[in-house]
């Protein structure tokens, strides 16, 4: 969601995908919901964090702050985290495939 007139106090938020409009204290009490969403989230947790990102993308652009720190937390853990590192049992090829995931 982007402002429609950023340099009014009063302006609308609207979707960029499908044009929903809404306040901006609407706005901030989504994003405040989905920060607190994903402080419960275990960020080492590589499965949860997926789900999370799957079970709210439909909620949150490609460019929102929560998906790209989740994003930057799974690209990192796939390399470090055990079961999903660049010489475990996963192979480059799966690895981009996860990452795939995220874009």
């Amino acid at each position: 969601m982007f402002p429609k007139e950023p340099l009014e106090d009063d302006t609308k938020w609207q979707c960029e995908e499908c044009g929903r409009q809404v306040t901006g204290r609407q706005a901030s009490l989504a994003q405040a919901t989905l920060g607190r969403l994903l402080s419960i989230v275990d960020n080492r947790n590589i499965p949860q964090m997926e789900r999370f990102l799957s079970q709210h993308q439909q909620v949150m652009p490609s460019s929102n702050q929560i998906v790209i720190e989740v994003k930057c937390i799974l690209i990192r853990s796939y390399g470090h985290v055990k079961g999903y590192s660049w010489t475990g049992e996963y192979t480059v090829d799966l690895i981009l495939c996860n990452m795939q995931f995220l874009w």
